[in-house]
């Protein structure tokens, strides 16, 4: 498999703004350095929880060098008290023993105005002497200090990274102690800190970066070698990925249900014990590797959208759902594996009400690869009596003893080519052996009916949430309404003399589109309106051109295609390409 995904994502800039890319901490010096001869005073170095600023030192010492008399602010220092903090937040982690509520405010609710306006004195002051202050840390350049700031410097951090780090790092503004503790989430982190990110840190700091990236002088990318450019070279980049095929960074996950296929196929060394999850195309927690002038960079995905939301995702989708991508393509890989665990997703009423999110979570399987007798589990048998199950799924998780699951939930044979939708509030999972192309919108409420009193990978039991599946289990979905609505059968729309071009059928409730092309030679795609997903789930070096612009796919991998871009896919055998969108 090519590994080398800065080469996919290239974006050449014109001679003037080459000389606009900074390296390293010296070059992050030079930078501003320039800015204080050009009688700029306050200095801003912002930046995504948990960057690592002791390099200010360096910087102080560097400028000391040059005999100038430096003032250095540390915004932590201007926060509120942890405990107040721990106020304003707490009902959003602590409404829940698994979740949370999404928080509507800003990270200025979170800071002390009245150590900031005399910071803001301060720094007026300081304009009238010799001094040269240097604000630093997450929320220097907010708003309450905009007027007093002369340069303000973004630096950026992938999710990837940020995850990485959190599993190691504490959060500044929050009193840990304070916090009720819980078990382990879905996702690997502990509850309690996978409630701080999801329904605290990437609400607050998400819409702090993309009010700071509209007035920043330079952006910094910290994922790599630590890199700054201009604000000129920063909307040059972000302009060419939003008008070309993105080949995202992927992100492999290990399950308790993992198996080996996309491992061998991806070629993942052999600390990962198995691949439940191989995350192409989960925008949102994804970065976009890009090659600029030989310099590679990772660009969170967000921080595009933050900045042409409309261009990547289209105008009727960027009005819906603002700065969330809605669609999410990955895959799921039992193969070898387990089942994954019986489960239920809730719809977009439900989600508003108990966690303050504004997206729903509606799936679909298409099944890529299968070993003998696998199958999908999807929706209730017609004998299912709800109050027994429930009774039984408690049973089950109180007394530690297994559950006749199948007497209770619906089973069907899965084959290659087979599409499985799953709207919100059916009870689903997907069958050992075998590897899907999962197609969703939000995902992170995954309410668990039974796991098999299998441990997770940290040797932990996984929680079962009965109250939110069974409050969200839409009871009329049983074996028989699922064969009616929800494994459609592919019927042929498009025909040409080498192209075929297939649709499923979607339920009424779900909002994305499934479609498969056959093609080989060349191919031609209007644009259209809203963004695609592309996904080679047959043949090799397939190449997808626009404009200018040509990716390579290989088997497997999966490319967003932003709205309004004509493209021609093309390749010297049969091959095949799953298209999702928009309805």
């Amino acid at each position: 498999m090519k590994s080398d995904k800065y080469k996919q994502n290239i974006v050449e800039l014109t001679e003037n703004l080459k000389e606009n890319i900074y390296t390293g901490y010296d070059g992050l010096f030079e930078m501003v350095f320039k800015a204080v001869k050009n009688k700029k005073r306050v200095i801003a170095i912002d930046g995504y929880p948990l960057i690592d600023w002791s390099f200010i030192e360096n910087l102080v010492a560097n400028f000391y060098k040059k005999n100038l008399k430096i003032i250095t602010y540390d915004i932590l220092d201007f926060y509120k008290d942890k405990m107040e903090i721990y106020q304003q937040i707490s009902k959003n982690i602590n409404c829940d023993k698994y979740f949370g509520k999404v928080y509507d405010g800003t990270l200025e609710n979170f800071l002390d105005t009245k150590k900031i306006e005399s910071l803001k004195n301060n720094l007026n002051e300081i304009k009238h002497d010799s001094f040269i202050a240097i604000l630093y840390g997450c929320g220097a350049a907010n708003r309450y200090l905009k007027d007093a700031i002369d340069y303000s410097i973004y630096i950026d951090l992938t999710r990837e990274k940020f995850l990485e780090r959190i599993k190691n790092n504490k959060l500044w503004f929050i009193s840990y102690e304070e916090i009720k503790k819980g078990g382990t989430a879905d996702v690997g982190l502990s509850i309690d800190t996978f409630k701080l990110i999801q329904y605290i840190c990437y609400p607050v700091f998400d819409k702090y970066r993309r009010q700071v990236l509209k007035s920043l002088d330079f952006y910094g990318d910290s994922s790599n070698d630590i890199k700054f450019i201009s604000k000129d070279v920063f909307d040059n980049i972000l302009k060419g990925l939003s008008s070309m095929p993105l080949s995202l960074k992927s992100l492999y996950i290990e399950g308790p249900w993992g198996g080996n296929w996309i491992k061998n196929i991806r070629r993942l060394p052999d600390t990962f014990r198995n691949c439940a999850w191989a995350f192409d195309a989960v925008a949102n927690d994804l970065s976009i590797p890009v090659l600029v002038d030989n310099y590679e960079f990772d660009i969170p995905f967000n921080t595009l959208l933050a900045q042409y939301n409309k261009q990547v995702m289209g105008e009727k989708a960027a009005k819906i759902y603002k700065y969330f991508f809605p669609v999410r393509v990955h895959y799921d890989d039992s193969f070898n594996g387990g089942n994954m665990a019986i489960q239920v997703h809730p719809d977009k009423d439900y989600v508003k009400k108990y966690f303050n999110e504004s997206v729903g979570q509606d799936e679909a399987y298409f099944i890529l690869k299968t070993q003998e007798n696998t199958k999908v589990y999807l929706g209730l048998t017609e004998a299912c009596n709800i109050k027994e199950f429930y009774s039984d799924v408690v049973r089950s998780k109180n007394e530690k003893i297994p559950l006749d699951y199948e007497k209770y939930v619906n089973s069907c044979p899965s084959n290659p080519m087979d599409l499985f939708l799953i709207p919100a509030g059916t009870i689903h999972a997907l069958g050992k052996n075998q590897v899907c192309l999962e197609i969703g919108t939000s995902y992170g409420y995954t309410f668990h009916v039974y796991d098999y009193l299998r441990p997770s990978l940290n040797g932990v039991l996984r929680e079962i949430h009965e109250e939110h599946a069974f409050n969200s289990l839409n009871d009329k979905r049983s074996a028989k309404w699922v064969e009616e609505h929800l494994k459609p059968v592919k019927k042929l729309i498009h025909q040409k003399a080498n192209y075929s071009e297939y649709l499923f059928e979607s339920y009424k409730d779900i909002p994305f589109e499934v479609r498969i092309i056959e093609f080989s030679g060349e191919a031609s795609f209007e644009a259209i309106e809203e963004f695609q997903i592309l996904s080679l789930i047959d043949g090799n070096n397939l190449l997808v051109k626009s404009e200018n612009k040509v990716i390579q796919m290989e088997y497997t991998e999966t490319l967003i295609i932003p709205a309004n871009i004509k493209y021609t896919i093309a390749s010297t055998y049969t091959t095949q390409i799953f298209k999702v969108f928009l309805k």
